[in-house]
């Protein structure tokens, strides 16, 4: 059997880059950018900075938490090298489903660099109801119950910001149900995620009690 293939032969002097990692479908949650993803970035041989522009609906940063935008520079050194650098990617807030592009990587003289998108997913908010009433108060020593709508997340769906104020306790065979155990006067946050990273929250009462 033959088989007839083309073989590339590039100067070890060519400027070049150089793209590491893999990206997966981005999926956001209603109204909220999606988790960033992250590839490596590095040059050699460069006369001139490496440049990523993220596609429309998208951004890049070179920071994880901040600094999203629809483009950002890597820098080379005076030997024309770039070290690898992560970059972070990710989906704008409120961007429609199905939305797709090409990130592109261009330095001049080097061959451009595309990481395609794939199409978005959107996921949505789950929301928290309060059972057998409309009022998120109860008092020290009583409680309420919580209900949240779609999957909740395989390991603490529900959370309460001050255990002091108030604990939970969850219904083995219904994880979107929750109890709220009054604990001393104040207000917690209870804060419900889904199996799809998407979270939402109830701000919930304690009142004191009465004195005689």
């Amino acid at each position: 059997t033959s088989y007839n293939f083309t073989v590339g032969v590039v100067s070890a002097s060519v400027p070049r880059i150089t793209t590491s990692g893999t990206i997966s479908t981005f999926a956001a949650c209603s109204g909220l950018p999606s988790p960033a993803q992250t590839i490596n970035v590095s040059g050699a041989n460069l006369t001139a900075d490496i440049a990523i522009t993220a596609p429309t609906g998208y951004e890049v940063s070179l920071s994880s938490t901040s600094g999203y935008a629809s483009s950002v520079t890597v820098s080379k050194d005076a030997n024309g090298t770039a070290a690898s650098t992560p970059i972070f990617l990710r989906l704008k807030a409120g961007v429609a489903e199905g939305t797709s592009g090409n990130y592109t990587f261009i330095s001049s003289g080097a061959v451009t660099k595309t990481l395609a998108t794939g199409n978005s997913g959107l996921n949505p908010l789950p929301s928290i109801s309060i059972l057998g009433g409309t009022s998120a108060a109860t008092c020290v020593n009583a409680g309420l119950s919580l209900q949240a709508t779609n999957t909740p997340a395989t390991n603490n769906p529900w959370i309460s910001s001050n255990t002091q104020i108030a604990t939970l306790s969850t219904i083995p065979q219904n994880q979107s149900m929750i109890s709220v155990n009054g604990l001393s006067a104040g207000t917690t946050n209870i804060t419900y995620t889904d199996n799809k990273g998407c979270i939402a929250t109830q701000a919930v009462r304690i009142n004191a009690l009465p004195t005689i």
